[in-house]
């Protein structure tokens, strides 16, 4: 037998609030068809319904889920009370309805303030605070998912910014050895654990390979280390871009 959907609930199905991106896992995301609301129930009711704890009575409907597939629940037999929802758990061998909003104009209330709140997480958890009962603790579990997704995007923000750039892999080429030699080849012999004979040959080249593949990130420091010594070196990007002198 087809359910007739009452305009409320029509109206709060059609809205899909958060579909397309509800701002946590517990908030709704799957939301019954409402001229198929029947449908929806595959999994949540029995048929066989005989007043046993733990089973939705005929009138309850799952209205919509989360992305945990917990249910949020309706009595069709309360539009006095303006259909209060209630919430269950999925996955504890029976359902234990508990209610999270007054009515479905409460709760409707409730899921528009919150995706108003955009990607602002921290608002949306202040939100749930100051407007829905402290002690529930399915909007507990919501304000404390809201408020670790919030950290997280935080710490995400103040990681250092990947930049390309710094991670080209070159060569790090001494162009001139300068005025200062000595320190020159000294700093070679360390670098490249060279005898005091292998870097005093090698600095008499025009062009010292001190490496030749590091990435732009750790070859400035040594040019830096380089330039301190009196010595001109260079970094040499493998592929350098159209218009680079490769010999600067």
């Amino acid at each position: 037998m087809t359910i007739a959907c009452p305009a409320a609930l029509r109206d709060f199905l059609n809205a899909r609030i958060g579909q397309d991106g509800a701002l946590c896992g517990s908030l709704p995301e799957a939301y019954a068809d409402a001229d198929a609301l029947d449908a929806f129930q595959d999994g949540y009711k029995d048929d066989a319904y005989d007043g046993t704890a733990g089973y939705l009575k005929p009138s309850q409907y799952v209205i919509c889920t989360n992305d945990f597939a917990d249910p949020f629940i309706i009595d069709l037999d309360e539009a006095a009370a303006g259909y209060p929802v209630a919430f269950a758990y999925h996955g504890q061998g029976s359902w234990q309805p508990f209610p999270v909003a007054a009515s479905l104009a409460a709760f409707t209330d409730t899921l528009r303030h919150l995706a108003a709140c955009g990607d602002d997480l921290a608002q949306a958890a202040a939100y749930i605070e100051q407007h829905c009962a402290a002690d529930n603790p399915y909007w507990q579990e919501v304000c404390a998912e809201l408020r670790e997704a919030a950290e997280t995007a935080t710490e995400k923000e103040d990681e250092p910014h990947y930049d390309p750039y710094d991670w080209e892999r070159g060569s790090l080429v001494i162009t001139a050895i300068g005025s200062n030699p000595t320190a020159v080849r000294q700093w070679l012999a360390h670098y490249l654990n060279l005898s005091p004979a292998a870097a005093l040959a090698l600095s008499r080249k025009a062009e010292i390979t001190c490496d030749d593949n590091i990435a732009r990130k750790f070859a400035a420091p040594l040019l830096a280390a380089l330039a301190k010594r009196g010595a001109t070196a260079t970094f040499r990007p493998h592929h350098p871009s159209p218009g680079d002198n490769p010999h600067e």
